[in-house]
């Protein structure tokens, strides 16, 4: 299944096989920014311009919970593996972090002194990452709350971040048009990825941590190695920005969604 969202205030649930779109996601009020769904496909996430978080069955597009608190539009959303906790972040300059089976916030993240417009948590859930029109990257202990690390680097705004699933490497994207990838652990800058000549708006990286792939207002998708930190390959198609890019679990399909109104999928 891929999952996207939109400008018309939808997100929308569709057939990777055939291409269709089998559930419509209604009830926001606003634009659709975010989305993430957990690793059992049984629960989607979407944050929305009319500062809501909703929770939707995965398998059937109920909405099952509407989570209010952020006082601006909301940006990103992730998900942890297991579906039990949720992150979104927000103009209003925080991260919030949500319980999912109670409905509850029981951690607002404050820090950031702009926009935080990308947000990831690790698989186990214990690591908050966050990116800001701030042009810096934290990295947060999610049990505590705790800013355990700002990571300094970028010249401009940060648009995405992604974290490895073993939590010891983040990636960012930004509008100084690279993507930069960190220790997690030291705050160190392991590799700055050069390439894209506009603002980088998506990151993603694959499970095993050796591919990287953005997405940019350059209207294309790289492949990049994160060994090497050199790029293997330039897809293109899209004719607007590209706005969210994901790698399925086995690394051999990307699917890129774009303000020219489409999602692609590539096989790599």
């Amino acid at each position: 299944m891929i999952v996207t969202g939109s400008c018309d205030n939808t997100g929308r649930m569709w057939n990777a096989k055939t291409g269709e779109c089998e559930e419509m996601l209604v009830g926001h009020t606003d634009w659709v920014r975010g989305v993430a769904i957990s690793a059992d496909g049984g629960t989607i996430a979407t944050g929305s311009w009319d500062h809501t978080v909703r929770l939707w069955n995965g398998k059937t597009g109920v909405l099952l919970k509407i989570l209010r608190g952020h006082t601006d539009r909301v940006c990103p959303v992730a998900i942890s593996a297991d579906g039990a906790t949720i992150v979104s972040g927000s103009r209003d300059k925080t991260v919030r972090v949500w319980d999912a089976n109670t409905n509850e916030c029981p951690r607002i993240l404050r820090g950031h002194a702009a926009t935080v417009p990308a947000v990831a948590v690790s698989p186990d859930g214990a690591t908050i990452v966050s990116g800001s029109w701030d042009h810096t990257v934290r990295v947060w202990n999610a049990r505590t709350g705790v800013c355990e690390q700002t990571l300094q680097g970028h010249s401009d705004d940060v648009c995405s971040v992604a974290i490895s699933s073993d939590g010891e490497t983040i990636a960012s994207g930004s509008c100084d048009s690279t993507v930069r990838l960190w220790n997690a652990k030291s705050g160190e800058c392991k590799k700055i990825l050069q390439g894209h000549t506009q603002a980088v708006t998506a990151v993603a990286m694959s499970q095993d941590g050796a591919m990287i792939v953005s997405g940019a207002a350059d209207k294309t998708v790289r492949v990049w190695d994160a060994e090497t930190g050199l790029w293997v390959h330039v897809l293109h198609g899209h004719t607007e920005t590209v706005y969210g890019v994901a790698i399925s679990a086995d690394g051999k399909t990307i699917v890129s969604g774009s303000a020219d109104k489409t999602a692609r999928k590539w096989d790599l």
